[in-house]
C-alpha cells in the first residue's frame, strides 16, 4: 500500500466519509423495507393518505431547521472556542423550539378545517412529536465540528428502532396512525439522545446564553437558506400536495414511491456534499478561488461520476424496482414511467451542488437564495399551468406535474452556473 493510500485511509475526511457512508446506509434500509412492506399492508390509497402525512412532515422538518443545517453549522466550524459554540446552541435551539409551538398551532387548526373526516386529531399529535423529535436532534451542531461517527450510529439505531415498531404495528390497512407513532418514537429517541449528549458535552448551563441579539442574527443568516431550502422542498413536495385535492390516494401514492426511491439516491449525494461544506468554508478562508476550485474538483468528481451511474441504473431498472411493490397491473407501466422522469435529478442535483458549495462557504447565500428561488417560480407555474389543463384528466396531470421536477432542477443549475462564474470572476479581480 502506498503513502498515499495510507494518508487518505487515514484521513479525517476520509473518515468522515465513512461515516457518512454508514449513515447513508441506515437511511437507505428503512425506504427499501418499508415503502414495500406500508404498500403491500395498507394498500395503495392508505399508503397515499401515509405520504401525504409524509410530506406534511417533510415540511415541519423543514420550518423548524430554518436553514441551521447550512447557516449554523457554518458558524459552529468556524467558531473559535467552546463557550462561543455554547451560545449558538442555544440559541438556535430556543428557536427551533418555538417554530415547533407555532406549527402545532397551524396544524392543528389546518386539520381540524380541511382533514378533520380523514385524519384525527391523535394521528396529527403524533405527527407533531416526529416534528419536535427531529427539531430536538443538533444535526447543525455536530456536522459543524465533525462529530460524524456519533450522529451515523445514532441514526442507524433509530432507523433500525423505526423499522421495528412499523414491523410491530402496521399489520392492516387501518393501522395509518400506527405508522405515524413508530416515525414519532423513532424521531423522539434520536433527537432526546442527540440533544442530551450534545448539551452534556458543554458542561454549563448553556440555556443562560440566550440573547436576542444573537437570535436576531441567527434569524437573519439562516433566513436565506430557509428560503433557499423552503422553495425546493415546496415544489418538491407540492405535486403530493396537488395531487391530494385534484385526484385521488392512489395516484399520490404512485408519485410519493417515485419520488421516495429517486430521494433515497439524493439524498445519498447530499449527505457527502454536506461532509465537504464545513472544510469547504474553512478552506475559503484560507484558498484562493483556483485553489478551491481545483480542491472541490478533486474531491468532487468521483462523487458525480458514481451519481450519473447510478441515475443510469435507476432508469435502466425502473421495471423491475417496481415490482418490489403489491399495485395493480394496470398503475405499474404509469409507476415506471414516473419514476424514469424523476431519475434524472439526482445527476442534476449533482451538477448544481458542484457550484453551489462555493456561493455558501464564500457567504454569498443570496445569490445561493436567488437560484433556488428562480427555479421555485418555473415549477409553481409549470404545476399551475398543468392543474388549468388537466384538472379533469389525473393521468396526464401526474405526467405534467412529475416532468417539472427534473426541468426545475436543470433550471436552478443553470443560474447556479452563472452566479459562479460571475463570483469566480469578481474574486480573480481582486488577486490581480
Amino acid at each position: 500500500m502506498s503513502f498515499s493510500v495510507k494518508r487518505l485511509l487515514s484521513s479525517s475526511l476520509f473518515q468522515n466519509f465513512v461515516a457518512n457512508g454508514f449513515w447513508q446506509l441506515s437511511n437507505l434500509l428503512p425506504p427499501i423495507i418499508l415503502v414495500p412492506y406500508l404498500v403491500n399492508t395498507l394498500g395503495g390509497e392508505q399508503y397515499g393518505a401515509f405520504a401525504f402525512l409524509q410530506t406534511l412532515m417533510e415540511y415541519g422538518f423543514l420550518i423548524t431547521d430554518y436553514g441551521f443545517l447550512l447557516s449554523a453549522t457554518k458558524r459552529v466550524a468556524q467558531a473559535s472556542s467552546p463557550a462561543e459554540r455554547a451560545k449558538i446552541f442555544a440559541n438556535v435551539v430556543f428557536i427551533k423550539l418555538t417554530l415547533v409551538g407555532i406549527l402545532a398551532l397551524f396544524f392543528f387548526l389546518g386539520f381540524g378545517l380541511i382533514f378533520s373526516q380523514e385524519y384525527s386529531v391523535g394521528t396529527i399529535g403524533f405527527l407533531l412529536l416526529a416534528i419536535l423529535g427531529y427539531s430536538l436532534f443538533p444535526m447543525w451542531y455536530f456536522q459543524g465540528i465533525e462529530k460524524f461517527k456519533f450522529i451515523s450510529i445514532l441514526n442507524a439505531l433509530s432507523k433500525l428502532l423505526l423499522m421495528g415498531t412499523i414491523l410491530y404495528l402496521v399489520n392492516e390497512r387501518d393501522d395509518l396512525t400506527y405508522a405515524v407513532v413508530a416515525y414519532s418514537i423513532a424521531y423522539l429517541f434520536m433527537g432526546g439522545v442527540g440533544f442530551i449528549y450534545a448539551l452534556r458535552s458543554f458542561g454549563t448551563p448553556v440555556f443562560k446564553l440566550l440573547s436576542i441579539k444573537e437570535i436576531k442574527l441567527l434569524l437573519k443568516e439562516g433566513g436565506y437558506f430557509f428560503t433557499s431550502s423552503l422553495m425546493p422542498t415546496i415544489y418538491t413536495h407540492l405535486p403530493v400536495v396537488v395531487l391530494k385535492f385534484f385526484t385521488n390516494n392512489l395516484f399520490v401514492g404512485l408519485f410519493s414511491l417515485s419520488l421516495k426511491i429517486v430521494t433515497i439516491a439524493k439524498y445519498t449525494l447530499l449527505a457527502f456534499v454536506n461532509v465537504l461544506y464545513p472544510r469547504i468554508c474553512r478552506k475559503a478562508t484560507q484558498l484562493s478561488i483556483q485553489e478551491l476550485n481545483a480542491y472541490l474538483k478533486k474531491v468532487y468528481t468521483p462523487l458525480w461520476i458514481a451519481c450519473l451511474l447510478g441515475c443510469g441504473l435507476l432508469f435502466g431498472l425502473a421495471p423491475f424496482i417496481v415490482h418490489l411493490v403489491d399495485i395493480e397491473k394496470g398503475s405499474i407501466n404509469i409507476l415506471v414511467f414516473v419514476l424514469r422522469i424523476l431519475s434524472a435529478v439526482p445527476i442534476l442535483v449533482a451538477t448544481h451542488a458542484w457550484f453551489s458549495l462555493p456561493l455558501m462557504a464564500y457567504g454569498h447565500a443570496k445569490l445561493y437564495s436567488y437560484a433556488i428561488l428562480y427555479g421555485s417560480i418555473f415549477a409553481l407555474l409549470w404545476q399551475g399551468t398543468c392543474v388549468v389543463l388537466w384538472q379533469r384528466n389525473s393521468l396526464l396531470l401526474l405526467y405534467g406535474i412529475s416532468i417539472a421536477v427534473p426541468l426545475t432542477e436543470f433550471i436552478i443549475g443553470g443560474a447556479f452556473y452563472a452566479y459562479y462564474r460571475k463570483l469566480k470572476h469578481l474574486l480573480e479581480q481582486k488577486t490581480t
